[in-house]
């Protein structure tokens, strides 16, 4: 996120701070008011449970995101945020849980490893799906 000057943002930069009376959140940054995330209190057994309202939308999340575009929900309808996997090709997908498999089922040498407290079988079909991705290519 960047601020009024330009600068990047940080979820790290901000306090957030509860006040009594309506519910609501205020972000501070540096000591001066950012932003004010109102909260709605939703009865759940032996107690309440804080939810936040997304300031864009409206809607009842247990998250709001700092991201380049504002302060909102991971909603599609508000920030419009999707998935890394749905940006990159099936190519480069492979390409990722390909790594991911070498790191998870290989040693430094190469050679295939069963890591601690994983099930046979569960190591056998991660073998065989890294054997298909290498036949790819």
């Amino acid at each position: 996120m960047r601020g009024e000057g330009g600068e990047e943002l940080t979820a790290a930069d901000f306090e957030g701070y509860y006040h009594g009376g309506p519910p609501r959140l205020e972000l501070h940054k540096a000591g001066e008011l950012y932003a004010v995330v109102r909260l709605a209190l939703l009865p759940v057994f032996n107690g309440v449970r804080p939810l936040l309202i997304c300031p864009r939308c409206g809607a009842r999340r247990g998250v709001i995101v700092l991201h380049s575009s504002g302060i909102g929900c991971r909603g599609r309808e508000c920030l419009n945020l999707t998935w890394r996997s749905t940006r990159q090709t099936s190519q480069e997908r492979r390409q990722l849980r390909r790594e991911y498999l070498e790191e998870l089922l290989l040693d430094d040498g190469g050679d295939p490893r069963r890591p601690h407290r994983m099930r046979v079988k569960v190591y056998e079909a991660l073998v065989d799906e890294l054997f298909e991705l290498e036949a790819w290519g």
